[in-house]
């Protein structure tokens, strides 16, 4: 349920450039829906309440982990190490 949860908040992220102002607020209100449907769940199955705050803690993380790849590849080209240029648009696209 929480990789789902996770998965599903990575997936309504409203960030990302050039998107409508209606499918922003639709992203917002889906993100909201999974993390009350998440919050539910800890509390059926009886769950520590930080676990919630770590479950969502996750996305800092995963962010934090981007900007570090994009500076590793950003690295490889100042000194001249050759990177897949596949892998490199992958990395580096724009999301905000």
């Amino acid at each position: 349920m929480e990789n789902m949860a996770i998965f599903g908040i990575m997936l309504w992220d409203a960030v990302y450039v050039n998107i409508s102002d209606e499918l922003a607020a639709t992203c917002h209100s889906m993100r909201k829906i999974i993390c009350r449907e998440l919050n539910s769940y800890y509390e059926e199955n009886e769950k520590s309440s930080s676990r919630f705050f770590e479950t969502l803690d996750i996305m800092n993380m995963a962010e934090r982990a981007e900007h570090k790849c994009q500076e590793e590849i950003e690295l490889c080209g100042i000194y001249n190490f050759e990177v897949d240029e596949d892998m490199r648009n992958m990395v580096m696209w724009e999301k905000y």
